[in-house]
């Protein structure tokens, strides 16, 4: 059943929901595929636009937004008893669309900045940056990756794919259904999420301060960060819990039984993951987590690239984002087993109207 906002078994206290069995669409307040339920397998690509003139920038997105939209009501038509929301495709647009070459400059969203270097960090330019970020997420890998596909197909010759990743979340044996996924490193994801309307609305969706066309949209940093798992995986269960700082088993910090109370800071490391990453560590910012690990074999040096796919949604990443992260490299225990190897950031405009185009008010000419 598809879920307005955040799926029941993801809620924390205090929430309450509205059902809707309705196709998730791009002709709505707000794009799928971010407060909608987590789907389980992800395929992810970043674009360069190859064309040069606004206008054939425009008929691009004009392309994108019917092509994702027709692929969203074909699989909620054809889906064979799938729940509405099997598949949601979401669309993002990345700061190099906003320099000289389609005269965009004055219409560049206000919070759309190239992130900074951070520590740490051995970053691939090829995996990293994009002009156009589209996100599948679907219930079966195939589903995802045959749509992203499509969309590249529509796109071309306008757009040469630049990196993809494609993805998938875990749950261990024994976890009861409705569980919140695991990571490749065995620990539930996404626990601190905003998940309240007024949360949501004070720290992932745009309402001030920014370009009319951004408002009611998002921003979205990706970091592909990879993980050392043989080192990880040789630490004992309480070393990897005092890292992260939660148990395993439960989801649960360091000192409490439940997954949503509040620290304990007297339990908890002082570099451990949880606390250095909190709102409550970091003056209050916040973002929306949606984590996927992938497992590409091995490399070119024979060494297993594994690691997390990480999309955080938040109104202004130069806010929320940036001094989080730079907190995290400098102290962060986690660190030692993972390092970002690929990194991007778009505006996630709102919902496009009935019969408009995806992003329409900020491409514009005039």
């Amino acid at each position: 059943m598809w879920r307005h906002g955040v799926p029941i078994r993801d809620r924390g206290p205090g929430e309450s929901y509205r059902p809707e069995d309705v196709a998730p669409s791009l002709y709505a307040v707000r794009q799928p595929g971010i407060t909608t339920p987590l789907l389980d397998h992800i395929s992810f690509g970043a674009l360069d636009v190859v064309v040069e003139a606004p206008a054939e920038l425009r008929e691009l997105m004009e392309v994108l937004t019917t092509g994702a939209e027709g692929l969203m009501r074909a699989e909620h038509r054809h889906g064979r008893g799938a729940p509405a929301g099997a598949l949601t495709v979401t669309i993002g647009l990345g700061p190099a669309l906003f320099g000289r070459r389609f005269g965009l400059a004055a219409r560049r969203p206000v919070a759309l900045s190239e992130l900074p270097g951070f520590p740490g960090d051995a970053l691939d330019p090829a995996t990293s940056g994009g002009d156009l970020a589209v996100q599948v997420c679907a219930d079966r890998p195939a589903k995802a990756a045959d749509a992203l596909t499509r969309l590249l197909d529509v796109a071309r010759p306008a757009v040469v794919l630049r990196w993809s990743q494609a993805g998938s979340i875990h749950r261990l044996p024994g976890d009861p259904p409705g569980q919140l996924p695991r990571n490749l490193l065995g620990f539930k994801e996404a626990i601190a999420n905003p998940r309240r309307g007024k949360d949501l609305q004070r720290h992932v969706w745009v309402s001030a301060g920014d370009r009319s066309g951004m408002i009611g949209g998002t921003y979205l940093v990706v970091r592909r960060v990879q993980v050392l798992l043989d080192a990880w995986n040789a630490l004992s269960l309480e070393e990897q819990e005092r890292v992260i700082g939660r148990r395993r088993d439960s989801g649960a910090l360091l000192g409490r039984t439940h997954s949503f109370q509040s620290p304990d800071d007297e339990a908890l490391a002082p570099d451990a993951h949880a606390r250095l990453a909190s709102p409550r560590a970091n003056g209050g910012a916040t973002l929306l987590r949606r984590g996927y690990s992938y497992d590409n074999g091995t490399d070119a040096g024979g060494r297993r690239d594994a690691g997390l796919l990480l999309l955080l949604y938040g109104s202004d990443p130069r806010r929320q984002y940036v001094p989080v992260q730079r907190r995290l490299s400098e102290g962060d225990a986690l660190s030692r087993f993972t390092g970002a190897v690929g990194s991007a950031v778009f505006a996630i405009p709102p919902g496009a109207r009935a019969g408009g185009v995806l992003g329409g008010d900020l491409l514009s000419e005039g």
